[in-house]
């Protein structure tokens, strides 16, 4: 067994201690798991499988291996708190401005887990648009989402608007992204569609409200079968374009568990809208290499691209920020040219990556050329006012 494979059936118990202990728990090194957590952004999750460990008899974490979790989890914590404030903050300010508001992932998920403390947060993210009883629902979309605009503008001039959301202000270190469109798809007829839903979603999801950890405010967040849809255009769209870490698919191992689907066929719409190929090779992951039982699975899953998905996040990590297979740096001679972070090695490393993903997701990728040139048109036009 590999020391990624210990790494992944420790993983697998963590999520589920109901299970019989793995045996690599006696030879797995606590140190160097700690480094692939934080690759994958699941430092919390192992932390709370390691406290249920109790004595161990062999290959006891040393104190120092200890500390080093405990102050890693400490961090993670005090970040959700500030999270939790910030979101309930921000949901708060949209709510008072007249737009309904959803927070999108981040805290919105971290409440599915045992340990709401334990997800690692980012930014905030929250969908928003125009409140329709004040609208009375004449506003069309497009109109909706030149209002967000306009008020986050009006705010944050320095923000920068994109085809699903617009720069808003930084708090306490803390990005708050603004978004008019929960996410988007390539393909533009599956794009139309998902739209649909996400727009019709919304609605629905306006009076879902939870209540933070610690008995903080309220804040809404989508609904159930909203974020099922999402999430998983949220994952496809993180593969297509950057990189994905087992956070977001730990976030999706969570959701599903916190209900059944109660007999919904959800395989029909996931077709409709094109996640099929997505959607089967994250219950294949989910099943196979996280031990998440069939009753919770709301598709088929298909071997083959999951595993090329796993093999994707093992490779890329979280946001893709571990991925070494294309760095941007070519030799001549004695002279390197160093493209990362430019525009030409942008757009080379998304070129490279269409056709490395083409078998597995070919309408995202053939269409993603299509999308780019079409988001760029797009930029000028919002960004100009």
């Amino acid at each position: 067994m590999s020391e990624t494979d210990k790494y992944i059936d420790f993983l697998k118990w963590c999520l589920d201690t109901s299970l019989d202990r793995p045996n690599c728990i006696d030879t797995i090194n606590w140190h160097a798991l700690l480094e692939f957590a934080k690759s994958q952004a699941i430092v919390g999750v192992y932390w709370c499988g390691i406290k249920k460990l109790g004595e161990l008899k062999v290959n006891k974490p040393v104190d120092d291996d200890i500390l080093e979790w405990m102050a890693t989890y400490k961090k993670i914590e005090k970040n959700n708190l500030k999270l939790n404030k910030l979101a309930s903050w921000a949901w708060n300010n949209f709510e008072s401005e007249n737009f309904d508001a959803l927070i999108l992932k981040g805290q919105g998920n971290a409440i599915f887990y045992p340990d709401p403390f334990s997800r690692t947060s980012g930014d905030i993210d929250i969908l928003v648009a125009p409140k329709l009883e004040k609208t009375l629902g004449t506003l069309s979309s497009k109109d909706e989402i030149k209002k967000v605009i306009r008020y986050c503008k009006n705010i944050f001039p320095e923000g920068k608007a994109c085809y699903h959301h617009i720069g808003f202000i930084k708090k306490e270190g803390i990005e708050i992204e603004v978004h008019y469109r929960a996410s988007w798809l390539n393909n533009p007829w599956n794009n139309k569609r998902i739209q649909q839903f996400f727009y019709s979603g919304f609605k629905d999801s306006v009076s879902n409200k939870i209540e933070l950890p610690e008995h903080m405010d309220l804040i809404g967040i989508p609904s159930w079968n909203f974020n099922l849809i999402y999430q998983q255009v949220h994952i496809l769209n993180h593969v297509t374009h950057f990189g994905i870490g087992l956070r977001q698919i730990v976030d999706y191992y969570y959701l599903l568990k916190s209900q059944t689907s109660n007999g919904q066929d959800f395989k029909k719409i996931i077709k409709f809208l094109g996640l099929k190929g997505i959607s089967e090779s994250l219950m294949w992951v989910l099943s196979e290499k996280l031990g998440l039982e069939d009753k919770y699975l709301i598709s088929e899953s298909n071997e083959k691209s999951g595993r090329f998905l796993f093999d994707e996040i093992l490779t890329t990590g979280n946001f893709g920020h571990y991925d070494k297979r294309f760095l941007g740096v070519f030799q001549f001679g004695n002279e390197y040219l160093v493209l990362k972070n430019s525009a030409v090695y942008k757009n080379v490393d998304r070129l490279i990556r269409d056709i490395r993903l083409f078998r597995y997701f070919p309408s995202e990728c053939f269409w993603e050329p299509y999308f780019r040139i079409y988001h760029f048109f797009w930029r000028l036009k919002y960004n100009s006012r």
